[in-house]
């Protein structure tokens, strides 16, 4: 049979007829890629009938994708898979069975294989979300046959647990502690025999060696028919919600415990208003349960207090929160208390506010105790601030908490310049060490101090204060503050050093008394045979002058010490003080000349008259201008200036000395105590006695290479005692 004629039988009635009823698509191609035939079921497939796909085919299937000349050298036919367009403009996928025909020309037997190309790229699009997920969960995710051999595990094993997922394949029980091996397979077994999903905690170990709380799912994993082949496990670490877990516990357990043991009535109501529950101490407080109050918790309090605690109520339930609501109740006895009464919103984990709770506490004997505390504070300060002693009271540490008002009239500071300051600030540094000792023994034993202490006072002077300590202890027995109770003794003190000054006077007066008696016996006999021998003797005339005249200055020493031996008779009058001051100068003239001192009078010039013994003021007057004189080696002036002041008289003698150093100030005046390298120091001593014994006073004021200001300040008349 001829090429033409093999075409031809395709034209067969029946053959075409067979062609056309395949339920698969049939297409004939000569080799030059002209189309030949197609049968009904391909152009149901495409869209294009035979006339159609023979104008387009060259567009619609390239060469290169189906190659006519390459098929026909082949040997062996493998299917061809080709994506093309339906003639609606959809895609599809065409598998192309190629063969070649009797008479050469190649048929293709083609299958629509777009819908399970799709269900594939669905399948493996599932695949990979499965390994996807398997991979990257945070759980491990294990997968096992029926029979518990592992078939996969995720990556997160290794993390979760420490071993490689290699190590699990090879020993499925790895990491399940001794003891819950049965669990696992109990859990294992029930999912294959009941297709149920499990879901347990459990212990897993770590490769580390330690133990932790794990989360295990045990899912059925089934086939098309339904059939369970597998099981999925799902482990995840739950240590830290275990840890949580527990800690919540406990918490709501130490919050139970609160409630129920604490001495405040607690109170739990709905939005309505109505009571939830409440706790022990509700009873123990009001004498009645709070089911007894008829659901209605308004009927604890007195009628006064109901409308604004109800509006505090309905105020909290949309999120407001009062503290500290004092209220009056009545118990269930009769008898009627004092609260405090706090409001606070309940909310959950999302804000929602779900309850509130009221909480009182029963403040009737702290309210008694503080109206008595307060009376006392009342008149505590009632007294304190009137009394004239210093109080102080200090903190552990020594800082200032509360001052009298006495301080200010006292030491010049007001009260509240003093509160915060430490006393070391305000004591005398050689007072503070023992002061320290002192405190010690205050905080250690609890003993009482008392000392005396220099404190400074606002004008910068140091006054003496007796102060008495005591601690106050806290209810636990520990020192928490110090009283002090000072009084001023600056007086006393001043007396107590006149005291020994007299003491020394005494002393000193019977000692002069003795002394000068035993002195005088022999200076008289002394004087008497020198001046025999000064009768007879004319060749040394010079020494017996000088010899008498020595003699002549201890028997004037002995006289001043009589003077502190015992009263003297003396004779009161009326003198004007300017005689004296001129009886003085003529006396002591000659000396000044010699040591080319000047004298200069200034001030009154008018009688100036005075009550006074005459003898002892000049020779008080006399012991100042020698000390000026002595005081003034290289010569000078000294200024005399009589001033009268109201009922007193000023005189001022005024050198241009050396001048005598602050800090000897306090002592001058003491006995045996003086500035010069042969003085007694008896002079000023002497002359402040006689001037005490006139009713008036010395200052001295005196500036270092300048000079010094003695001033003698006396009454113009006084009367005598």
């Amino acid at each position: 049979m001829d090429f033409t004629m093999n075409r031809m039988f395709m034209q067969d009635e029946y053959f075409s007829a067979f062609l056309h009823a395949l339920p698969e698509a049939f297409l004939v191609l000569s080799e030059q890629r002209e189309v030949l035939y197609v049968n009904q079921a391909w152009t149901k497939m495409t869209g294009y009938t035979q006339e159609e796909l023979a104008r387009v085919f060259p567009m619609y299937i390239p060469e290169e994708k189906l190659h006519l000349y390459k098929l026909k050298q082949e040997k062996q036919h493998l299917p061809i898979e080709i994506s093309v367009m339906h003639k609606n403009g959809h895609p599809i996928i065409l598998l192309f069975r190629p063969f070649l025909l009797p008479w050469e020309d190649i048929g293709f037997v083609v299958k629509d294989i777009t819908k399970e190309r799709r269900i594939e790229q669905k399948l493996y699009e599932v695949k990979q979300q499965l390994h996807s997920f398997v991979q990257h969960s945070n759980d491990s995710i294990t997968l096992f046959a029926k029979d518990y051999s592992i078939i996969n595990v995720s990556k997160s094993f290794e993390s979760i647990t420490g071993f490689r997922p290699e190590e699990l394949i090879s020993d499925p029980n790895l990491v399940i502690p001794e003891g819950y091996v049965d669990q696992r397979k109990i859990h294992f077994k029930t999912v294959l025999e009941t297709g149920e999903t499990t879901m347990f905690r459990t212990k897993r170990r770590h490769k580390a060696g330690h133990s932790f709380d794990a989360s295990i799912t045990y899912s059925p994993i089934r086939n098309k028919a339904g059939e369970i082949i597998g099981v999925a496990s799902a482990m995840r670490n739950i240590a830290e919600k275990v840890r949580i877990e527990t800690q919540l516990w406990e918490a709501k357990e130490l919050l139970e415990s609160f409630v129920k043991s604490t001495t405040d009535a607690i109170v739990m109501l709905d939005l309505n208003g109505k009571i939830m529950s409440y706790n022990p101490a509700f009873k123990k407080i009001y004498g009645y349960t709070a089911f007894e109050v008829d659901q209605n918790i308004n009927q604890m309090f007195e009628p006064a207090y109901v409308d604004d605690l109800s509006d505090k109520i309905h105020r909290t339930i949309r999120g407001e929160s009062f503290h500290d609501i004092q209220v009056s109740c009545t118990r269930s006895d009769g008898q009627q208390i004092d609260v405090l009464c706090t409001c606070i919103p309940i909310r959950n984990n999302l804000g929602t506010i779900i309850a509130i709770a009221i909480i009182t506490k029963d403040v009737t004997e702290q309210k008694k105790t503080a109206e008595a505390l307060k009376d006392s504070e009342a008149k505590y300060r009632l007294i304190t601030e009137n009394m004239t002693d210093l109080i102080a009271i200090l903190d552990r540490r020594g800082t200032y908490t509360y001052v009298s008002p006495s301080f200010f009239t006292i030491l010049g500071y007001k009260p509240e310049s003093i509160i915060g300051l430490h006393y070391k600030d305000l004591v005398h540094t050689e007072d503070l060490p023992r002061l320290y000792t002192r405190r010690r023994k205050m905080i250690t034993h609890g003993s009482v101090m008392q000392m005396e202490i220099r404190y400074l006072c606002a004008t910068g002077e140091w006054m003496y204060l007796e102060a008495n300590g005591t601690p106050i202890r806290d209810e636990k027995g520990r020192v928490e503050h110090f009283v002090f109770v000072a009084r001023n003794i600056t007086e006393r003190k001043q007396a107590e050093e006149l005291l020994r000054n007299s003491d020394k006077l005494s002393m000193i007066g019977e000692l002069a008394a003795g002394v000068a008696h035993e002195i005088r016996n022999p200076l008289t006999a002394l004087r008497g045979f020198i001046q025999l021998l000064q009768a007879s003797e004319t060749k040394n005339k010079f020494y017996f002058d000088v010899m008498i005249t020595e003699l002549d200055r201890i028997n004037f020493i002995v006289s001043e010490l009589l003077v502190l031996s015992k009263p003297q008779v003396q004779h009161y009058k009326q003198t004007n003080v300017l005689h004296i001051i001129r009886d003085v100068i003529t006396l002591l003239e000659s000396q000044a000349l010699l040591h080319n001192v000047m004298f200069h009078i200034e001030g009154a010039t008018n009688e100036l008259t005075i009550t006074c013994e005459e003898n002892q003021i000049k020779q008080v007057f006399i012991n100042i201008v020698k000390n000026a004189i002595e005081a003034m080696p290289n010569g000078g002036t000294i200024t005399i200036d009589t001033t009268q002041e109201g009922n007193h008289i000023q005189i001022c003698f005024k050198d241009q000395g050396c001048g005598i150093p602050k800090e000897r100030f306090d002592k001058l005046g003491e006995p045996f105590y003086t500035t010069k390298d042969k003085g007694t120091g008896l002079g000023l001593m002497v002359s402040n006695k006689i001037i005490r014994d006139h009713h008036g006073h010395f200052t001295i004021d005196s500036v270092m290479d300048e000079g010094t200001t003695v001033c003698v300040h006396l009454p113009l008349t006084f009367i005598k005692q």
